[in-house]
């Protein structure tokens, strides 16, 4: 079983955020060989090989989200959770890169499984996690944001409605590092977070 932000092979992973109702929104997950964050993204890792240009900073983004304080880093990080989430049940690409630094492993990687989906002529069967909180820290002035989650059990479908893959239920931790730009916060990394016991 893969979890909801872990990034297989061919396999979209599932995202879900709340919104301030805290209604799920949508986002994907799959079944098939785990593979970490960690692993898929590289969380020590954030650059790549060689630098890309950066697109200009979406106008969608919501004020909230943009503000440079620990209330605006946890919006922010709910707002890209609904738009990965977007992105996979819809299916859409690009989308997420807009908010992420152009040397993000990790971004690039939910990127790639969003261009996947929309290739493969697949998506979602409904809201694949549920947010279960995010919770913004600033670390020796990084600014690190906590995601608590639950992957719904959801099924992955194909152009005619047929299941591809069935997706399990499971919980799970996120760490997100964000940086700040001119317009706005961009993710740095993601990754995944183990327990200690």
């Amino acid at each position: 079983m893969v979890r909801w932000w872990v990034v297989v092979g061919c396999a979209a992973v599932a995202v879900v955020a709340c919104t301030p109702a805290g209604s799920p929104v949508t986002s994907p997950t799959t079944t098939g060989a785990t593979t970490s964050a960690t692993a898929a993204t590289g969380s020590t890792d954030v650059t790549s090989a060689s630098p890309t240009t950066m697109a200009p900073y979406p106008t969608d983004v919501p004020a909230a989200a943009r503000a440079h304080d620990v209330a605006g880093a946890e919006a922010f990080v709910s707002y890209w959770l609904q738009q990965l989430s977007y992105s996979w049940t819809t299916p859409a690409s690009p989308v997420v890169s807009r908010l992420c630094l152009p040397t993000s492993k990790s971004c690039a990687a939910y990127e790639q499984t969003a261009a996947e989906l929309v290739r493969d002529g697949q998506h979602y069967s409904g809201p694949p996690a549920t947010a279960l909180s995010v919770v913004a820290l600033t670390t020796e002035g990084v600014m690190r944001v906590l995601v608590r989650y639950r992957q719904e059990p959801r099924s992955v479908l194909d152009r005619e409605g047929k299941v591809v893959e069935k997706v399990g239920q499971a919980d799970g931790r996120l760490e997100f590092a964000l940086e700040r730009g001119a317009d706005g916060w961009l993710v740095g990394l993601i990754r995944e977070v183990k327990d200690s016991t």
